[in-house]
């Protein structure tokens, strides 16, 4: 059984092998207007800290002020 985790996470590793090569994007976005929900206390301050956690994450993080 043991085998068998260790080959199925192999497989798991060398099949998104590819994903780890592609340059990811992120878009985030801060918004509080929202029609039929409350308002947010800061989205700016939500959109920063997630562009700073995707950025750790090496995304390129693409944010509109």
């Amino acid at each position: 059984m043991y085998y068998l985790r260790v080959a199925l996470a192999l497989c798991f590793f060398f099949l998104s092998s590819s994903a780890w090569a592609e340059r990811r994007i992120a878009l985030v976005i801060g918004n509080s207007a929202y029609q039929h929900a409350p308002q947010l206390a800061d989205p700016q301050n939500d959109a920063s800290e997630m562009a700073s956690k995707l950025t750790g994450l090496r995304f390129v993080v693409v944010t509109e002020a």
